[in-house]
């Protein structure tokens, strides 16, 4: 799965660079595209071409990469390849339900049923993912960043992505110092994968 989402991402890429990104060869686009989507896919951070004429399209991509993350048990940031497996599997098992709504079904990995528990835990942490990047986007554009560089900066931190887009493309240099302690916590908010973070702020956690 993990190769296959970078083929197919790549390909995408690729395509975008050679049609508006300013890429004549198709090697060197390839290479470009390749490169920088696994850099973000696996959390490297490292960046080999200025971000500033690549298109929109390419940019939401790399992000979307981002999120995707490594593989289950890496360093890597994001969300996992497994959780991401799990919960297009259920999306297809709801859709089954609705058409064959007497119908008996469940979720498979590598031959083995997933339990319900395992199932709910990688669907609210997709949740937990996506609400947490709307909340803190929206703190970094009230800090003064536009949509672009506050929604890249957001992924970058959460994701451990290394490089943001915009205003950003080149440094973190232009962020307040109220969006730099934002960005510190997204960094350990991600890095710790939400639930640590975010069991601090339950009362439940501090009665015991």
């Amino acid at each position: 799965y993990f190769l296959l989402c970078i083929a197919l991402i790549t390909s995408m890429i690729w395509f975008g660079l050679r049609q508006q990104g300013g890429y004549s060869d198709s090697w060197v686009a390839l290479n470009a595209g390749a490169f920088h989507l696994i850099s973000f896919m696996t959390s490297t951070g490292f960046a080999a071409d200025s971000f500033a004429d690549w298109p929109l399209s390419v940019v939401f991509l790399l992000i979307f990469a981002g999120y995707l993350g490594g593989c289950a048990g890496s360093t890597a940031g994001g969300n996992k390849m497994i959780r991401n497996i799990l919960s297009v599997k259920l999306f297809n098992l709801e859709i089954k339900r609705l058409i064959h709504s007497r119908g008996v079904f469940i979720v498979k990995f590598q031959g083995r049923p997933v339990t319900p528990s395992v199932l709910g835990a990688s669907v609210v942490f997709m949740f937990v993912a996506a609400v947490s990047t709307m909340v803190l986007t929206l703190v970094m554009m009230a800090s003064g960043l536009g949509f672009l560089s506050a929604l890249t900066a957001v992924a970058a931190c959460l994701n451990v992505l290394g490089p943001a887009f915009g205003e950003l493309d080149s440094n973190f240099q232009p962020v307040s110092d109220f969006g730099t302690w934002v960005l510190t916590f997204t960094m350990i908010l991600g890095r710790l994968e939400y639930f640590t973070v975010l069991s601090l702020l339950i009362p439940d956690f501090w009665r015991r």
